[in-house]
């Protein structure tokens, strides 16, 4: 088993902030906007550099992990969890895990299954810890050598997937191909390495989607060209195809199925450029559109966007010298809005979770006082 912190974790939260999210028709991008965004708020912890948040919201629950270092002389990062209802929140609670990599949590009802990245001592596998509602379990070693956050998906029924980027000898040699998990609701199967092509090599983490035509994968190579996996509906994984992007994609890109359809957002990447501007395209199901810049301010991170009314909610931060703030672009229609700054102080890549309706958005991020701050649009 993986190492954890040294005090016993037994934390019987599951039932509190279970408000009701009320229904009433989505909002368009222009009436959202006549809404309200409150202040920023810090949420405390003491967060890992470069720790990723990673938040999701089930119902009036919304709950975020985050990387918080160990106490010395433990290695690596604890895992730490923290749930509220965007109003109130409990007190942060300790996980353990002993993790180098960001964590990825999903949830399966009032279940919740967090993977990370482990450090060297635990053969830098993929480390899972199930929460049953009740009480979190102890960390397991899934096999693997996991140089990223992962990509992880539930459904359908009890089934998890995970996908994470793997690493041949060293730390900072570049991603190989992709260690591929999966839970059939019974037991883990053995980690799969799905190869990437020939001289293929990335060092930029996955990310995968549920699709009609079934599970599709993204993966950006170290020469800034986007490739794509898809599996089928009988769990059968095809080819890796390269899409041509039309210009060099320097994130991996966040995308949001509709049926067969498919809409993605990325960052360019242009010769030596670190920061590039915000890009969309499109999957009708049959072929890929051309990537186009729709953004003319620079992003440091890599953008997260919610599909809204008529349109897809876009946000991420700029870089430190433009301010380090929360940035928000928004499609209504086919037509862009102006861009608009959130403001704050907050770095990397945020996560903005919105409800069915887009009523309300609880947006988090990882502030430069390595805690986490919140701000919400209601």
């Amino acid at each position: 088993m993986l190492s954890r912190s040294s005090r016993t974790v037994s934390n019987r939260i599951a039932p509190l902030f279970g408000a009701a999210v009320i229904g009433v028709a989505a909002w368009t991008p222009a009436e959202a906007d006549q809404a309200t965004w409150g202040p920023w708020e810090s949420l405390g912890g003491s967060l890992s550099n470069s720790s990723l948040p990673e938040c999701r919201r089930q119902g009036g629950t919304i709950d975020c992990w985050a990387l918080s270092p160990a106490v010395s002389p433990s290695p690596g990062n604890d895992l730490v969890w923290l749930r509220g209802d965007g109003e109130t929140w409990a007190e942060w609670v300790n996980l353990g895990g002993a993790l180098r990599a960001a964590p990825e949590c999903v949830s399966r009802g009032g279940e919740i299954d967090c993977f990370g990245g482990a450090v060297a001592a635990q053969g830098f596998q993929l480390a899972h810890v199930a929460y049953d509602g009740r009480d979190w379990g102890n960390w397991e070693p899934l096999g693997g050598s996991v140089k990223q956050k992962p990509a992880c998906l539930a459904g359908p029924g009890q089934e998890i997937t995970c996908l994470a980027l793997a690493f041949s000898t060293t730390l900072t040699a570049n991603g190989v191909g992709l260690w591929y998990y999966r839970f059939d609701g019974q037991a883990w199967q053995s980690a799969t390495l799905i190869a990437f092509p020939d001289g293929v090599t990335s060092s930029l983490r996955p990310m995968c989607t549920d699709t009609a035509r079934g599970t599709q994968c993204f993966t950006v190579d170290k020469a800034a060209q986007l490739w794509t996996i898809l599996r089928d509906k009988d769990g059968v994984w095809g080819n890796w195809e390269p899409l041509a992007p039309g210009i060099g994609i320097g994130e991996t890109p966040h995308c949001l199925a509709s049926g067969v359809k498919l809409d993605c957002f990325s960052k360019s990447k242009s010769g030596a450029e670190t920061n590039g501007r915000l890009i969309s395209a499109s999957f009708n199901g049959r072929t890929w559109s051309q990537w186009l810049e729709v953004g003319d301010k620079t992003l440091q991170s890599q953008p997260y966007c919610n599909e809204l009314g008529s349109g897809f909610d876009c946000y991420w931060t700029s870089p430190p010298a433009a301010g380090g703030e929360l940035r928000r672009r928004q499609l209504d229609h086919s037509t862009w809005r102006p861009e608009e700054n959130l403001g704050g102080a907050v770095k990397f890549r945020p996560e903005c979770l919105a409800t069915p309706g887009g009523q309300r958005i609880d947006c988090f991020a990882q502030g430069t006082d390595n805690t986490l701050h919140h701000r919400a649009f209601d």
